[in-house]
């Protein structure tokens, strides 16, 4: 935590459990619902796009939506193919997604799939190299 004025309030109080879901460290101990949370980073990543300023419930929605519509895995290459095939008619609409959140998914897994962004690196980089990284995804930065 860089804002001092909050390390003290997370150190008593832990991290908002909103972090705890998404985390991309994958801390088992965390798991809600283990049949949908996120397995990777790209998963994590996608959960946080599609959950933005959204209510803890809508979102879970939208998340299992965005789960069932690219079965049997949410992958790169599988948004990729599904953004190929039509944006709006095979990604955002079965996925409950804004046209914005879409787009941004699509981002997300263009980087991964071309190994700009690896779950290696994410999970062990140091935590300011990720930051940096991570504000060049669209949605995200």
């Amino acid at each position: 935590v860089n804002d001092m004025s909050l390390k003290d309030v997370i150190e008593q109080n832990g991290s908002p459990k909103i972090y705890k879901s998404v985390k991309c460290r994958h801390d088992e101990g965390l798991a809600t619902t283990p049949k949908v949370n996120p397995t990777n980073c790209f998963e994590s990543l996608c959960r946080i796009i599609a959950g933005q300023q959204l209510a803890g419930a809508a979102a879970q929605s939208i998340w299992i939506r965005l789960l069932e519509t690219t079965k049997p895995q949410l992958s790169p290459q599988k948004i990729l193919k599904l953004s190929e095939m039509g944006l709006e008619q095979n990604l955002q609409k079965p996925a409950g997604l804004s046209k914005a959140k879409a787009k941004s998914i699509v981002d997300l897994a263009q980087r991964f799939d071309s190994n700009v962004l690896q779950d290696s690196f994410l999970m062990s980089a140091p935590e300011e190299d990720v930051r940096r990284a991570l504000l060049h995804v669209r949605g995200l930065g």
